[in-house]
């Protein structure tokens, strides 16, 4: 899928768990979107492989796209990481728990992976086991891409924003 298409969902969920979360909108917005686009690291020409530019080349040679950053384990670890990293930050600054902001974190993660099962390749969630998951019935790339990320995630922000 397009890094597009993920911040979009990302974006989405976060807003929406941050408002359920009585945390707002905007910032887990912003949160839930990068979060959204950190599954495809492993992907040099992605917008998370260009921000991590030499890292995001090895990942890739050393174990190809859609693999360990696509798994249960990358999701868990990543959150606990970012929560970790958030309380740091959050205490330093007088702010308030970080456990919210690391729910967005993880709705942005799974948001990404979900997405990606649906689409022909599927993902290994358990990678390096090789059993597919959800390997839906449609190409990433395509127009039915563009219309189904564009309403689901529009979808979200609104019902975000309206409840905000």
């Amino acid at each position: 899928m397009r890094s597009y298409s993920h911040s979009l969902l990302g974006a989405g969920v976060g807003a929406l768990v941050g408002n359920v979360m009585g945390i707002g909108f905007v910032l887990p917005a912003i949160v839930g979107m990068v979060a959204g686009l950190l599954p495809d690291v492993d992907e040099p020409s992605s917008a998370a492989g260009r921000a991590f530019g030499v890292w995001s080349k090895k990942m890739k040679n050393s174990w190809g796209h859609r693999t360990y950053t696509h798994t249960v384990y990358a999701v868990a670890i990543t959150t606990i990481v970012m929560y970790i990293s958030f309380r740091g930050i959050f205490v330093m600054l007088g702010l308030f728990p970080p456990g919210p902001y690391s729910l967005v974190v993880l709705a942005g993660l799974l948001s990404h992976i979900i997405a990606d099962m649906t689409t022909r390749s599927g993902i290994y969630l358990f990678y390096p086991a090789k059993k597919l998951f959800f390997a839906g019935r449609w190409e990433a790339d395509g127009k039915k891409e563009e219309i189904i990320v564009s309403l689901f995630g529009f979808v979200l922000l609104f019902v975000a924003f309206i409840n905000s």
